[in-house]
Parts: structure tokens; C-alpha cells; sequence
């Protein structure tokens, strides 16, 4: 007796629930949730990475173009002029967003209706026109 008595605990304690298949309808649902819950936060921490990027990428670029540009200079005039350096930092900050958001809608537009390709081999271009027409001033 004694013998089958520990027979029946080993056996029963060898016997290991299985958790790897669901119970009932509640749990497989329960799991499903989780899993389209964990696929959307995935999915945010993408789109939350791939935004920063583009934002620092985008402001660390128009920032380093702007130091010591044409507008900087004519702010830094406007202000030493106007001894008013509140309202020449409004107006400037208004007509630069103003000139982005042409540059974003102009880019979404050209985006639209051009290749990658073609858009590159224009930039390219218009920028090796822009280097001689300067080398050409220079010479001159």
C-alpha cells in the first residue's frame, strides 16, 4: 500500500500542467489581446523613433545651413538697425516657417509626381549650375 501510495505521488507530481495551450475560449482571446497590444507597441516605438530622427536629422541640418547665411546676416542688420530685437526675431521666425512650409508642400508635391531618381539627378544638377554660375562670377 505504502508502495502504491508513493507510485501515485510521483506520478502526480511528475505530471506538470501545460501552459502552453489555453484553457478556454477567455484565455485564447486574453492572448490574442496581448498580442495585438504588444504588435501596436512596437509599432508606436517605430514610429516614435523614426519621427525623432527625421526632426533632429531635419533641425540639425536647416540649423547648420542658416548659421552665417544671407538671413542671419540681414537679422543681425534688421536688429542692430531697428534697436528692437523682439519684433526682428518675430518677423524672422514667421517668414522662415512660412519659406518651410512652401519647401514642405513643394516636396510633398514633387514626391508625388517624380521618381527618387529623377528628383536626385535634379538636385545634383541645379546645384552644379548654381557651383558655375558662382565660379563664374568669381572669374569674371
Amino acid at each position: 500500500m505504502k508502495s502504491f501510495i508513493r507510485y501515485k505521488i510521483k506520478v502526480s507530481n511528475s505530471i506538470k500542467p501545460d501552459h502552453s495551450k489555453p484553457d478556454s475560449l477567455l484565455e485564447i482571446q486574453l492572448n490574442q489581446s496581448r498580442l495585438e497590444s504588444d504588435r501596436e507597441h512596437k509599432s508606436d516605438r517605430r514610429q516614435k523613433s523614426g519621427f525623432l530622427q527625421v526632426t533632429l536629422t531635419t533641425f540639425v541640418t536647416v540649423f547648420l545651413a542658416e548659421l552665417g547665411d544671407k538671413t542671419q546676416l540681414t537679422t543681425l542688420m534688421f536688429t542692430a538697425q531697428s534697436n528692437s530685437p523682439l519684433i526682428v526675431f518675430l518677423g524672422a521666425s514667421i517668414a522662415l516657417v512660412l519659406s518651410s512650409l512652401i519647401g514642405v508642400i513643394a516636396g510633398r508635391w514633387l514626391a508625388k509626381n517624380f521618381s527618387p531618381q529623377l528628383l536626385d539627378t535634379l538636385a545634383g544638377l541645379s546645384f552644379m549650375l548654381l557651383a558655375v554660375g558662382l565660379l563664374w562670377d568669381a572669374v569674371r
